[in-house]
């Protein structure tokens, strides 16, 4: 896959960010986008990731933390065509499930996979440990997280031929 953008809210992060770990650990130059505030109950981010060779998507698994709401992943086609790859409007930080596709999806090259996700940080939800708490970007699930994983498999531009070993360099003869 290629490069990653995001909106946050609507509005456009320009440079590079993330939005899995903490700073502390972020390599040069890259930035966590703005962090959850207190009590806000529909905190939405988009991250889009472009798609730089043919793959083949074989499943999906989604992953956020305590105040996860809601998961949409979308492909955008190199022809403007829309599908949407999965859906997950009630996430379940309980639930990490992964979605295997019956049929494999083909993702051609110049494709855009964007994910949609939705937060709440406020009294409404019941596994929120911290509503009256702004929340960071990080890798405990007291912290947030948006990692949208795609498992898929591109093709070789040239076969592999595996050399075996023989039997013999296997064994030493007695």
């Amino acid at each position: 896959m290629g490069t990653e953008a995001f909106l946050y809210n609507g509005k456009e992060l320009t440079g590079r960010y993330s939005a899995q770990v903490t700073t502390d650990i972020l390599p040069p130059g890259v930035k966590t986008v703005p962090d959850i505030p207190a009590f806000a109950d529909n905190y939405q981010l988009t991250q889009f990731n472009a798609i730089r060779q043919d793959m083949t998507l074989y499943n999906i698994q989604p992953h956020m933390h305590l105040r996860g709401r809601a998961i949409k992943y979308t492909a955008v086609f190199p022809d403007g065509r829309e599908e949407v790859l999965l859906n997950v409007p009630h996430y379940d930080f309980n639930w990490q499930i992964l979605y295997e596709y019956a049929k494999p999806v083909t993702l051609p090259a110049g494709t855009i996979v964007r994910v949609d996700a939705t937060w709440d940080n406020s009294t409404k939800n019941k596994y929120n440990p911290r509503p009256d708490q702004e929340i960071f970007w990080g890798e405990q699930s007291w912290d947030e997280m948006l990692s949208p994983q795609l498992r898929a498999v591109v093709p070789l531009s040239a076969p592999i031929t595996p050399t075996l070993p023989t039997l013999s360099t296997q064994v030493s003869q007695p």
